[in-house]
């Protein structure tokens, strides 16, 4: 999933996150931390994969246009822009997929549920 995201090919390495057994939502969070909490920890508490192939969080904006002159392609503005919004999109249609997979994880009967539910993203979804 992140050797695509790093390629700029979001919604597959999104989907690819969507099986991933290992996938922490804050980790991708971190690229669009300008729109969090000022106090909300992207690594809640666990310690990331050592090799998971993850590229360093900043800024998603300064990602693609590092991205962009690393591929050596033209890094203007409207290019950029494009990126961020094939991302942007991308990242919604994510969350949108992690919501409903836990609202139905929820109305499944306790037995059924996994062992170990992931954390409540609810605090980010009040925004």
């Amino acid at each position: 999933g992140w050797a695509l995201f790093s390629e700029l090919q979001f919604m597959q390495g999104f989907t690819h996150f969507m099986y991933s057994t290992d996938f922490r939502v804050a980790e991708v969070l971190a690229f669009w931390r300008r729109y969090l909490p000022a106090d909300w920890d992207a690594s809640g508490g666990a310690v990331a994969s050592v090799d998971c192939g993850a590229p360093e969080p900043c800024d998603i904006e300064d990602f693609v246009r590092s991205r962009l002159v690393a591929r050596q392609d033209a890094a203007t503005a409207s290019a950029v822009s494009a990126n961020v919004g094939l991302a942007n999109g991308a990242l919604v249609s994510l969350l949108l997929k992690q919501r409903d997979a836990l609202q139905a994880q929820e109305r499944s009967p306790p037995l059924e549920r996994p062992k170990s539910a992931p954390p409540d993203p609810g605090r980010l979804l009040q925004a």
